[in-house]
């Protein structure tokens, strides 16, 4: 968390151990996001597993990438599926 925050992102720490961080896409550009998993690749030191809850548009880029890279990743989000609909 402490790294994270030296690195600019903004987050907060959750006990017992989330760290929450809330990117939008109204607020955050895709290079932004991008950015900020290359940082938090940086901070992991195992290839840990990561759940990505409500994760609006930018939760799947983020799970895609961290996926890509060799880490489990689960996304949870509360909205239905607008393939669905």
């Amino acid at each position: 968390h402490d790294c994270l925050l030296g690195k600019g992102v903004v987050c907060d720490w959750r006990n017992p151990d989330v760290i929450r961080v809330a990117p939008h896409p109204l607020y955050n550009s895709f290079v932004e996001v991008f950015n900020f998993v290359k940082i938090l690749k940086k901070q992991l030191k195992t290839k840990e597993h990561i759940s990505i809850i409500g994760a609006g548009l930018s939760g799947p880029v983020m799970a895609s990438y961290l996926s890509s890279i060799g880490f489990s990743t689960d996304v949870y989000e509360s909205r239905s599926d607008i393939r669905t609909n």
